[in-house]
């Protein structure tokens, strides 16, 4: 790719370029084996990094897929499914379920622009835990 001269020197780098896989709707099984109907996804997606796959998308990586889906002639546009319009979110089949995003592009002089890219998270406990107050310092206690 360009990025270091030498093989040697491109395994001392932290930072390697992700991988991705891209096709058409696909039915999978989620990584806690979950089952993702092609129906209920647009495209389907996999990233590999440092030489793993990864467990769901790098947010990155999804903004660019969406962008790529509404860009006609890539690859990501050519297997995802039509979009019923240019505002209609992209649901992104991946190892962790599905990841919606939105993207919208427009044509100037014959050159493709990025105009937004979002995505969505799914609501997900991020924290469960408890907290010690003394007694003191409660006033129907004290």
């Amino acid at each position: 790719m360009g990025i270091t001269k030498t093989p040697e020197e491109a395994a001392k780098r932290a930072a390697i370029p992700f991988v991705g896989f891209v096709s058409s709707p696909q039915e999978a099984k989620t990584l806690t084996g979950d089952r993702v109907d092609a129906a209920g996804v647009d495209l389907t997606a996999r990233m590999m990094s440092n030489g793993q796959p990864h467990r769901a998308l790098p947010l990155t990586c999804t903004l660019c897929l969406a962008i790529a889906a509404r860009v006609e002639g890539t690859v990501v546009n050519e297997v995802a499914r039509r979009a019923p319009g240019p505002e209609a979110e992209i649901r992104i089949g991946m190892p962790s379920g599905v990841l919606t995003a939105a993207a919208s592009v427009r044509k100037l002089e014959g050159r493709w622009h990025a105009e937004q890219g979002a995505f969505y998270r799914t609501q997900r406990r991020m924290f469960d835990g408890h907290v010690y107050v003394r007694a003191s310092r409660v006033l129907s206690l004290a």
